[in-house]
């Protein structure tokens, strides 16, 4: 079913979220070392941007379920203003250990997120879903 798929996109977008963070905060040793992560192979720039578009990518996707779910589909936008600051921090600084707090909050906004989409499934489960 296309709902699973897109379920997982989602979920799916925000865990990658957490490897991107991950390598762009240890770009610098996996250099020196030969460790060849994206951000290694294309840049912060691009590391960045792929944060970005994974972010974006599965709040973006909301709006499918927009059609199916009535008003719960709303629920997980109650996490934009703790993405946008997740994003917002990893543009603004530097790669470095103050990225695992990033990371955290990454894992937190992931967890807040799945746990969103689970009621809002709930709360539609007497809709055709």
């Amino acid at each position: 079913h296309i709902e699973a798929v897109i379920a997982g996109l989602q979920i799916g977008m925000l865990s990658t979220v957490l490897i991107a963070i991950n390598n762009l905060r240890d770009i610098e040793e996996d250099t020196k070392t030969g460790k060849r992560t994206l951000a290694v192979r294309f840049g912060k720039g691009f590391a960045r941007w792929e944060i970005t578009l994974f972010v974006l990518g599965s709040y973006s996707l909301l709006w499918f379920w927009r059609a199916h779910l009535w008003v719960a589909w709303k629920l997980p936008l109650l996490l934009v203003p703790l993405a946008g600051g997740i994003l917002w921090a990893v543009w603004s600084n530097k790669p470095s250990a103050s990225y695992n707090r990033y990371l955290v909050l990454a894992g937190l906004h992931l967890l807040a997120f799945a746990f969103l989409m689970a009621m809002m499934f709930w709360m539609a489960r007497d809709d055709t879903v």
